[in-house]
């Protein structure tokens, strides 16, 4: 099985929640994880590397087809996910991935 983490975290708490997924994914036998974030808007990622994320690399839309399962970690925004998060399946759609 192979598994996608992709969150987006201002201050650090979703990237431990993250971690945490990721863990547990590594319990399952033969399972695959990779653990990626949804980046700034704009070209600042002064925020990751605060929080101390900056090492994760970008997620990449075009890959969500290649996951068995994908988790997705945002902070509340309004009764919705982040505007990131928002751009970020925008992203998806646009690269011909299917809905999730």
């Amino acid at each position: 099985m192979k598994a996608q983490i992709i969150f987006y975290s201002a201050h650090g708490h979703i990237y431990k929640m993250a971690k945490a997924i990721e863990q547990g994914v590594c319990d399952v036998e033969g399972a695959e994880v990779s653990l990626s974030r949804v980046p700034e808007l704009g070209p600042d990622d002064s925020r990751a590397a605060k929080a101390g994320f900056e090492h994760v690399p970008i997620a990449q839309p075009e890959r969500l087809v290649e996951a068995d399962a994908i988790f997705f970690g945002t902070p509340p925004a309004s009764e919705t996910c982040a505007r990131r998060c928002a751009v970020f399946s925008t992203r998806r759609r646009a690269s011909g991935s299917a809905m999730l």
